[in-house]
């Protein structure tokens, strides 16, 4: 490259091409105007409205039908959150299938084994045996 009067390079100078062109007037079209639409489907952030003429869809589970299910103390045969029947175990709120009793009985024995555990461990301390909500009902 060649130097100029300073030491320094000189600028490229540009051919006669590019310095018509860039000399030559520019085509200006007529500036668009923007047109806004609103849509009514829509809020004002753009997410979609709720549609309340549209009808919520029929749960996908099963319905539950009176007696349908065999009966258990402690237990409570409920929907879940995808309205599939699930059998509730009220003192832990273990959930497990309707129809399979052996391991609610045996999650219910090993409940009860903890509970007799804490009931002999507060005996052999001195302090209050502790009284299950489910006993004071029965007792009453």
């Amino acid at each position: 490259m060649p130097k100029d009067h300073y030491g320094g390079q000189k600028k490229k100078q540009r051919s006669l091409v590019q310095r018509a062109a860039h000399s030559a007037p520019r085509a200006r079209g007529k500036i668009k105007v923007k047109t806004f639409t609103k849509d009514a489907s829509r809020t004002t952030f753009g997410r979609l409205k709720d549609n309340p003429d549209k009808a919520k869809p029929p749960p996908i589970g099963k319905q539950i039908v009176k007696g349908q299910f065999e009966k258990m103390l402690g237990t409570r045969i409920q929907h879940n959150k995808g309205g599939v029947p699930v059998r509730v175990v009220l003192e832990s709120g273990k959930e497990f299938a309707p129809a399979n009793i052996s391991r609610v009985k045996q999650h219910m024995a090993k409940l009860d084994k903890a509970r007799a555990e804490r009931e002999e461990i507060a005996r052999i301390r001195g302090d209050e045996v502790p009284v299950d909500e489910e006993k004071k009902k029965l007792a009453a």
